[in-house]
């Protein structure tokens, strides 16, 4: 029999160990020959650790081990609520061996500096600065980032030229002036990665935030968001799950509000994200100008969101360059009419029940009845 193995063509080898286990593909390397090259490729091409001791272990094998550190093709690493300084330590140490990574996704919990809640911690941007540092040296080529925004993004981004996906932890319906000197680079270059932010509410135990900005020319279309949620899928997070289905809150970020309906342009992206995110139950459109929305065409773009319970449209926060406007009196309805559209909406989102407006002031649904917050 081992000389039978011993006798099978490359190609039907690769085939078998495609449909093996992790613990199948561990006992082939151990026990054959043959298999040992393609089982411990097919074993080490994914990875996923946490900065803790139960990482250390596979960590090691890592940076002991160049043929096992050239097979890694996608590596996860989520932070530990309690970090072991050794694990994060061998994590930076073997990641510039990884030489064929190709989807990367660095998840870190940012420690405020006591005191502050504007600046990291000494060891958090000590371990921010040494992850900059090896991605920006190109040890690898990336297709596929995962990180959080504080990693000072423009630097990698610029570095890791081929880069078709870039996605920010710390979802948050602000944007920052790093973020927004990183979007504003990206609408300059003709080929660069999606980007968009997901994240959580404090509770929740999944990624369900996702945030979008074709207000930097960000197609989105039917390709778009396939792109996204192949990438989505492909994700291995075992703190927090990151999916289509778990997608529940969707914010998307326009320059103004004056010309989302030309074409049907708003219907249509709205139309193909319930295709790809069936479960969306908060949708929120900001702008960055102060702008009024058609309010008389927002009943037939947000029909496909048959689960919404609140719909929100204002301007954007903490963009320090946003016009002023937002919020006086020509840019606000009064609330007869807020009501009226509340009740029209509701219509074909029989769930609805919470509306924020550009003046943000709300309605709220109680009982039967519609009423002002």
């Amino acid at each position: 029999m081992a000389n039978a193995a011993e006798q099978l063509p490359r190609d039907l080898v690769e085939e078998i160990s495609s449909y093996c286990s992790p613990s199948t593909l561990a006992s082939l390397a151990l026990v054959q020959k043959k298999f040992q090259h393609e089982a411990e490729r097919k074993l080490y091409s994914s990875i996923v650790v946490q900065t803790n001791t139960s990482s250390i272990t596979i960590l090691e094998t890592l940076g002991s081990n160049q043929r096992k550190a050239e097979s890694v093709l996608f590596l996860q690493m989520e932070d530990a609520y309690d970090p072991d300084p050794l694990a994060l330590e061998i994590f930076l140490s073997i990641l510039p061996k990884l030489i064929s990574l190709r989807d990367l996704r660095i998840r870190l919990y940012m420690i405020p500096e006591e005191g502050r809640y504007d600046r990291l911690s000494k060891s958090t941007q000590d371990t921010a600065d040494n992850i900059r540092t090896i991605l920006k040296a190109r040890y690898f080529t990336l297709h596929t980032l995962f990180c959080n925004r504080w990693l000072d993004l423009l630097d990698i981004v610029q570095s890791q030229g081929s880069l078709d996906i870039l996605g920010m932890y710390d979802f948050d319906e602000c944007i920052d002036p790093e973020t927004l000197r990183l979007l504003e680079y990206l609408h300059t270059v003709p080929h660069g990665p999606i980007p968009f932010s997901v994240g959580r509410d404090t509770a929740a135990q999944v990624l369900h935030m996702l945030g979008l900005f074709p207000c930097f020319g960000l197609p989105l279309s039917a390709d778009t968001y396939k792109t996204i949620v192949s990438a989505m899928d492909r994700d291995r997070g075992q703190r927090m799950e990151l999916s289509r289905e778990v997608v529940g809150s969707v914010c998307l970020f326009f320059e103004n509000f004056n010309s989302i309906h030309c074409d049907g342009y708003l219907t249509r992206i709205i139309s193909d994200m319930a295709t790809f995110f069936p479960n969306i139950e908060i949708l929120m459109l900001q702008a960055r100008e102060p702008s009024q929305l058609d309010l008389t065409k927002i009943k037939t773009s947000i029909a496909p969101l048959r689960k919404l319970v609140a719909f929100e449209c204002f301007g954007w926060q903490g963009d320090p360059n946003r016009l002023p406007g937002w919020g006086d009196p020509p840019n606000a309805i009064d609330l007869g009419e807020k009501l009226h559209y509340a009740q029209e909406w509701e219509v074909v989102c029989p769930k609805l029940c919470i509306v924020w407006f550009s003046d943000y002031k709300r309605v709220k649904k109680r009982g039967s009845l519609w009423m002002e917050a």
